[in-house]
């Protein structure tokens, strides 16, 4: 017997034992359940009520009496497995049955009986409307207990592979459970495949799947590895140094330093064989009969009274000349250089681009310059002009000095001054050739 209290609704498929849900449609209506752990489930259609409670004012085609307490049957499913007495009762994928809840969510009551898939599907159910946390994990995983997970495998990784793989929830699935709450403890451990938080504090690590561990260290922090005795056996600290108290295997290591008496000797050896192979005279592995030889030496210091270097030599750095610096063979310069004191070439010099000189400049002796830069030309009888053109057109238009050489012209000048040439006008024409000398200069500044 149960106490059920009348209600409005437009589902005429309603019948005894279906799971009923809040109809959003209809003032104090209900419909069937909608889908798996519905949050607006109110309870379940009674099916002999032993008081009828209310009345049916608020609308709707027809009635339903939905149990408020007591025992009623109620429709049911194995979509969550096998339901027994005491299980929680929630909404299934399908509309009006019921299953067994082993998520957080709304649930409409107790199960005071068992099914397994044989007999009816129904169940007597004790109606408490209310909010269940969820089941045990061992009911979601099928055949584990806590007496039968071995060392190899935790009932904790056996939950996680399952959270991971088959029982993995979508993050766009309807039936999501959840919970907000201010703090959640638990006494013994949390199981989650993703964990979302600013920060977790913790005083171990432990790999639950047998991959990598990524850690985000915080400044001065250290990641520390132990052994199975809990004893440090190598760390990394947030700056990069690492410490192990074991051999570290390694096909090549590169250092600006290493300290130890066995790396100093080795130095050492490097050394006398880079000299002995410089000189031809080494029959030491790693040196060719050629005086070559095959091996990289790092070294931090050198102190020679001469070395002689066959090939080339690479400087990373500033490389030093304390005293002078004699380079017999061809020299490239091939970034900007600098020379603080007095240069002196003693040879040609020759300057493939332009040259700026900054400071007032002293030329010791004569300056050749080519037919672009100087010039002598001459005026034909009876002509009044002479065209110039370079042999090489200037950036801009130069400045143009032209002087004649003997009987001077009444007038005289230079016109048409371009990047290309200039004209040389005189005025009347000579009864003679007229002969001009001219200098081009061209400044920096217009």
């Amino acid at each position: 017997a149960d106490l059920a209290e009348i209600y409005g609704t437009n589902d005429s498929s309603l019948m005894a034992g279906d799971v009923v849900s809040i109809d959003p449609a209809i003032n104090a209506g209900v419909k069937k359940s909608s889908g798996a752990y519905d949050s607006q489930t109110i309870g379940v259609i009674s099916t002999q009520p032993g008081l009828i409670i209310g009345d049916n004012t608020q609308g709707g085609s027809g009635t339903a009496l939905v149990a408020l307490a007591g025992r009623v049957p109620v429709k049911v499913s194995l979509e969550n497995g096998t339901i027994k007495p005491g299980d929680a009762l929630t909404p299934s994928s399908t509309p009006g049955v019921a299953m067994k809840a082993t998520k957080a969510g709304a649930i409409i009551g107790q199960s005071l009986g068992t099914y397994d898939g044989n007999g009816p599907n129904y169940v007597l159910v004790f109606i408490k409307n209310s909010h269940a946390n969820g089941t045990k994990i061992t009911d979601v995983l099928e055949g584990v207990t806590t007496s039968n997970t071995d060392a190899q495998q935790t009932l904790a990784q056996k939950a996680l592979a399952y959270f991971s793989t088959e029982g993995k929830v979508q993050t766009d699935a309807t039936d999501i459970s959840e919970i907000y709450t201010d703090r959640v403890s638990a006494a013994l451990e949390v199981i989650t495949p993703q964990l979302t938080a600013n920060n977790v504090s913790t005083d171990s690590i432990t790999s639950s799947t047998n991959t990598n561990i990524a850690v985000d260290l915080k400044s001065n922090g250290r990641l520390i590895i132990q052994d199975s005795e809990k004893a440090e056996v190598a760390s990394i600290d947030d700056k990069g140094n690492a410490t192990f108290k074991g051999t570290v295997t390694a096909d090549k290591i590169k250092a600006n330093q290493i300290e130890g008496l066995e790396v100093f000797t080795n130095k050492i050896s490097a050394l006398e064989q880079a000299q002995q192979a410089s000189t031809g005279t080494t029959t030491q592995p790693g040196v060719a009969s050629n005086g070559t030889t095959n091996a990289t030496v790092n070294l931090k210091d050198i102190t020679a009274q001469t070395a002689i270097v066959s090939g080339d030599l690479t400087s990373n750095g500033t490389l030093f000349a304390n005293g002078a610096l004699k380079v017999t063979g061809p020299a490239e310069f091939l970034g900007n250089s600098i020379f603080y004191k007095l240069a002196t070439f003693i040879d040609k010099t020759i300057f493939k681009s332009s040259v700026n000189f900054e400071a007032p400049t002293t030329f010791g002796d004569k300056i050749i310059v080519n037919n672009n830069t100087a010039g002598t030309v001459k005026i034909p009888i009876g002509e009044t002009k002479i065209v110039v053109q370079f042999s090489k057109p200037y950036n801009t238009p130069p400045i143009i000095n032209a002087t004649p050489i003997g009987i001077i012209a009444p007038k005289y000048g230079v016109t048409n001054i371009t990047k290309d040439g200039f004209e040389i006008d005189i005025d009347p024409a000579q009864p003679t050739e007229t002969q001009f000398n001219w200098f081009a200069v061209e400044t920096s500044q217009p």
